[in-house]
């Protein structure tokens, strides 16, 4: 499967460490070997889709991501949830300043030298999954000490703005023996046709 707006120059435009960047190249590569998901299959059934035209959509590259406050209809959505014992905010693909960790033992990571283990509970069950890991962003670490438990919810929100715009969040979570804690991750967009991957 080739698309313009979704390729090999793409894919090495991203950039970040050596693992990731390989990481990201094998992915694009399964990636064009697979056929899209269709509603025959059950996990798309009551999905729309054959609607989806991934030309319609480009690759936001992690520069695109805000670099002001927190967008003013995610507020409201924070306010709802409460106390949080972290918050991570990117805006199209991109981590905006000033994640948040208020929990001991708990640790949040945004891309790193580190590989970290993507797709390795899920696999790649499908295209998208590999145009996920092919163009992802970060990825987000989230990480809980073991013995730890982390009273108010971990909150994750990826914002998208960009009219056009295509996002790959991966967040993984590792939550080691004996600990326990909520996460609370949110996709929204302004009114704008978008997408996330």
């Amino acid at each position: 499967m080739a698309l313009s707006t979704f390729d090999t120059t793409s894919v090495e435009s991203l950039g970040g460490p050596e693992w990731l960047r390989t990481l990201r190249r094998d992915a694009y590569e399964r990636f064009e070997g697979r056929a899209m998901p269709t509603d025959a299959e059950e996990i798309w059934r009551y999905s729309r889709i054959v609607d989806l035209d991934l030309g319609d959509y480009g690759p936001l590259s992690q520069r695109d991501g805000g670099t002001g406050g927190l967008p003013p209809s995610i507020i409201p959505l924070l306010e709802a949830i409460g106390p949080r014992s972290g918050l991570v905010v990117s805006s199209n693909g991109g981590l905006m300043p000033g994640m948040e960790v208020s929990a001991e033992g708990l640790e949040l990571t945004w891309g790193g030298d580190q590989p970290v283990a993507v797709g390795d509970v899920a696999g790649e069950p499908d295209a998208l999954v590999a145009l996920n890991t092919a163009f992802l962003s970060g990825p987000l670490s989230i990480r809980v000490a073991q013995g730890t438990v982390v009273e108010h919810p971990v909150v994750v929100v990826h914002w998208i703005d960009a009219a056009g715009g295509a996002v790959f969040p991966r967040t993984l979570v590792t939550i080691e023996e004996g600990a326990q804690a909520r996460v609370v991750e949110i996709v929204a967009s302004a009114d704008v046709a978008c997408l996330a991957v």
